[in-house]
């Protein structure tokens, strides 16, 4: 009997051993499984760029304009409004809506403008800035566009001539486009030019939904010096370009806007979210930039100048800013590069709420089979006694 209660033992050790070690493997495949999905969808999801240091924003989550410094509609400027609204947006609670209304066919703007210090637009300075613009169908397609709609600028220290560097809405015959556009002129001596005046086609105006812009400038007077570059929702659209992108006037201030020749009726409108002056910028790692066609286009306008205050170099972060911290930005080199630091994720040993959920119903399990089996076999071995009193 007692070879029987031994070989019983055993038979409910290999049956406890045998199920702990199922239990085990198939806990261990889900936990697997699922922490290679996580992996997986954590490396999808580092398509968000990198911003690295942000040294001035404009998010509008004030609720108001404060965040510029002076805007510029109304009265002498036409008949043009801006207004902080909650739809749409592109992050946050409030973006900017800008409205020009159609008159007496004079020129007509609605302007913000920025100060030289927030807008780094120092001779040999190195910036990106990036911003997002939501153009929508209604009323602009019943209205139509300009020849020209000048949407961002940087603008000359002196006010005098046309800004050096800005981007437009224009209609081309591929449709409506939007442009980089430079424009030179000797300050100092009556708008005398600097050089040819040039566009470069950036790609469509799409309507009804947010485009993503990241201009990367460095400011010199030097054209071998100076450079831009430019993506439009992650996808760089103008290569790396040296040029010159200061004139005679030793800066540049930031301006957004829609600025156009004056229409007599209908209006335009556009949104603008989330602007920002950074030192880095890294789009997806898994995305292949294309550039686009940049046919040149013969310039037909000049601008009329506005009021610029006098500012301060600086380059410490502006407390309007919202600094991000971005140990694995990338950061730009010389000689044309862009260099993008790729997120690798290796760490496996994340807690999985799944795994803490099915192992304890596992191993209850366990238990309540081993306590099962050992009691069946005291029953067994009961009613062998039972049957064979002999067997004492």
């Amino acid at each position: 009997m007692r070879h029987n209660r031994k070989k019983g033992y055993w038979r409910l050790f290999r049956v406890g051993a045998v199920t702990f070690l199922l239990g085990f493997s198939i806990v261990s495949f889900v936990n697997t499984s699922l922490e290679g999905r996580l992996v997986r969808s954590r490396a999808e999801g580092n398509s968000d760029p990198v911003y690295g240091n942000v040294y001035w924003t404009v998010d509008y989550e004030t609720g108001n304009l404060s965040q510029w410094n002076a805007i510029n509609t109304g009265g002498s400027w036409g008949n043009s409004s801006i207004r902080v609204v909650t739809n749409p947006v592109r992050q946050g609670k409030y973006a900017a809506k800008f409205t020009l209304t159609g008159g007496n066919g004079a020129p007509v703007r609605a302007e913000t403008e920025a100060t030289q210090a927030q807008t780094g637009g120092y001779e040999g300075q190195n910036w990106y800035y990036s911003w997002s613009m939501y153009a929508p169908s209604k009323p602009n397609t019943r209205t139509g566009w300009a020849d020209w709609n000048l949407v961002t600028q940087w603008m000359d220290l002196f006010y005098q001539c046309s800004p050096p560097l800005q981007i437009d809405i224009m209609p081309l015959k591929n449709g409506l486009r939007y442009t980089l556009n430079s424009r030179l002129f000797d300050n100092q001596h009556g708008c005398a030019s600097l050089g040819p005046s040039q566009d470069w086609d950036l790609g469509p105006v799409v309507y009804d939904q947010w485009t993503d812009f990241t201009v990367h400038v460095k400011w010199s007077a030097d054209p071998a010096v100076g450079f831009v570059q430019i993506w439009m929702n992650g996808v760089n659209v103008f290569p790396f370009t040296n040029m010159r992108t200061l004139d005679t006037s030793g800066g540049v201030y930031m301006q957004q806007d829609i600025y156009r020749p004056g229409a007599t009726s209908g209006s335009n409108i556009l949104y603008f979210d989330y602007l920002r002056r950074h030192d880095a910028y890294n789009p997806s790692a898994g995305s292949t930039p294309t550039p686009l066609p940049r046919p040149s286009i013969t310039p037909t306008h000049t601008f009329t100048p506005t009021p610029i205050l006098t500012q301060t170099p600086s380059l410490i972060p502006s407390t309007r800013g919202k600094p991000i911290p971005s140990p694995k930005a990338g950061s730009f080199t010389g000689g044309g590069t862009v260099t993008a630091t790729t997120i690798q994720i290796t760490d496996n040993k994340r807690f999985n709420p799944l795994l803490f959920a099915i192992f304890p119903a596992l191993l209850l399990g366990i238990i309540g089979l081993t306590v099962y089996l050992f009691f069946r076999e005291k029953l067994l071995s009961r009613n062998s006694r039972k049957k064979d009193p002999l067997s004492y």
